[in-house]
């Protein structure tokens, strides 16, 4: 499910960004080293996804999995704001408190 989704944002970026000859390179080289992708791919599904969960492996603070939310603006494709959060009170909360320290 990862990699469909995953492919299926890639599928989104082509669409904004149909010149990008460095996507193109990156869509040609994940055709030719991977079965899975190719699959997912030729069935041309767009994905997008503005909020779930990722896990983060942190330098000091080990793997962390937060909740994040991305909100895309429409007058320019290119922005978007990327938001991780943790339920306050828990050790996860705490932990990202300490960065901010």
């Amino acid at each position: 499910m990862v990699a469909r989704e995953a492919v299926g944002q890639l599928r989104i970026a082509a669409g904004v960004f149909p010149d990008d000859p460095e996507l193109w390179e990156l869509v040609d080289e994940l055709k030719a080293g991977s079965a899975e992708f190719r699959h997912h791919w030729a069935r041309h599904t767009v994905r997008t996804k503005a909020y779930g969960l990722k896990r983060i492996d942190h330098s000091e603070l080990g793997s962390l999995t937060l909740s994040y939310e991305i909100t895309r603006f429409p007058q320019d494709t290119e922005l978007s704001l990327l938001v991780y959060t943790a339920a306050p009170g828990t050790p996860k909360e705490k932990a990202l408190r300490s960065l901010a320290a």
